[in-house]
């Protein structure tokens, strides 16, 4: 098991609590070198966004891990946050279905989550 997989099970677990929905991750290790994993959900409004984000960086602060970077929290339509061995997409559903990175990563290994009911 790599290291950022508890991690990665914590980030999955906030966005399920926070109601996100349509969860994926894709190891993107293999096809570049800016990371290991995208994780990435989708949420039905700004406020949603912030939440999830929010929730996911406390719970990642009380495991010592710190997020590098976060872009797009102002406009919260799309927010990345890069933890440098992974990083998470939080869309709303017209951006996440514009920029479909599934699409674009179609060829690396994917794993979807169950949304929680």
């Amino acid at each position: 098991m790599k290291p950022c997989n508890n991690l990665i099970e914590t980030v999955i677990e906030q966005i399920k609590e926070k109601k996100c929905h349509n969860i994926v991750k894709l190891d993107v290790g293999e096809a570049t070198d800016l990371t290991e994993s995208f994780i990435i959900c989708t949420s039905n409004s700004d406020i949603q966004s912030r939440a999830v984000v929010d929730a996911i960086s406390e719970e990642l602060k009380k495991k010592d891990k710190y997020v590098h970077s976060i872009e797009g929290y102002e406009m919260a339509k799309w927010i990345l946050m890069d933890y440098i061995d992974f990083v998470i997409h939080v869309f709303q559903v017209d951006q996440r279905s514009y920029y479909n990175l599934e699409r674009l990563w179609g060829d690396v290994k994917r794993e979807d989550f169950e949304d929680e009911d």
